[in-house]
């Protein structure tokens, strides 16, 4: 391998050929998107471009590993990958797929470049799990249904990607639970939305009685391309977590059920135009905020 492949990270954290088993091109690629970040990693499920596979699962496993688990024939199998630090990914690929590890190691990359992990902040909390919710016969029957393999969300990529690309996005948070059931929190001047990824899922607005004001330079996500230091990365977390502790913290752990009894709004994916009604409600609350604002 050239030399000047490993020009990413400081020597303790480059990978070397022979423990990646890949191209010099994947190699290049692991040493500058994920060598080094791995507990800065979203835990997500994703939708994948690889043949024969349904969506791929990232969860962290400390801070030197994921867990990756591929599920295929219609979310009915999955397998499950382990990938280290060293570049190592570890795990048989059933003779159903026609994919190799390069191929898998490839797809997780473009996920990880894909949503930009430096926005991500990680809460210890579950973000709107299922709880109680009262559920009339043909629901439980649904539930039921689900659970045994037979019903599966389909996912819907273009969520995560319209929220992160939306006016004022400043971050993104994952909790212990946003691997398997998918929402995750984006937070904004004015508020906070929870979205999720599987369809079939309502997003649900968290508003903030006033507009973070110069808080939300201190803590939105820095442009792609420009290098921020150990120090300045970590007073952008300090100030997110400021955040998330005065306006998150008070609905943490909250189900849906539930944040809908303390009256947090919610939007229904109807049609194939949701993205426009979308954004209305989001640019309604930034009007809305920042008409208060100036008052």
């Amino acid at each position: 391998m050239k030399e000047n492949k490993e020009k990413f990270l400081p020597e303790e954290k480059r990978v070397i050929a022979s423990e990646i088993g890949g191209t010099d091109d994947l190699i290049e690629r692991f040493n500058k998107l994920l060598a080094g970040k791995f507990s800065e990693v979203p835990n997500g499920n994703f939708k994948t471009r690889m043949e024969g596979v349904d969506s791929l699962t990232i969860t962290r496993q400390g801070e030197k590993g994921l867990s990756v688990v591929l599920f295929y024939d219609n979310h009915k199998k999955h397998t499950t990958f382990s990938l280290f630090e060293d570049g190592i990914l570890s795990g048989r690929v059933p003779k159903e797929l026609k994919i190799n590890n390069d191929q898998i190691l490839d797809e997780i990359l473009r996920i990880i470049d894909s949503v930009e992990i430096s926005s991500w902040h990680h809460v210890s909390d579950e973000i709107l799990p299922p709880g109680f919710w009262p559920e009339t016969e043909d629901d439980g029957k649904k539930q039921k249904e689900k659970l045994a393999g037979q019903v599966y969300e389909r996912i819907d990529p273009e969520r995560i990607q319209f929220m992160t690309g939306q006016k004022d996005y400043l971050f993104g948070f994952d909790g212990e639970n946003s691997g398997f059931r998918g929402y995750f929190g984006y937070v904004f001047p004015w508020g906070i939305v929870l979205e999720n990824s599987r369809v079939g899922n309502a997003a649900y607005f968290l508003d903030f009685n006033t507009t973070l004001g110069d808080m939300a330079e201190k803590v939105k996500t820095p442009e792609r391309g420009i290098r921020v230091s150990k120090n300045e990365k970590e007073k952008i977390n300090h100030n997110r977590e400021i955040i998330l502790e005065q306006y998150w913290r008070p609905v943490a752990s909250k189900s849906k059920y539930e944040a809908r009894n303390i009256g947090l709004k919610y939007f229904i994916h109807r049609g194939k135009d949701w993205q426009g009604a979308m954004a209305k409600e989001i640019n309604d609350r930034r009007v809305s905020q920042k008409t208060g604002a100036e008052k």
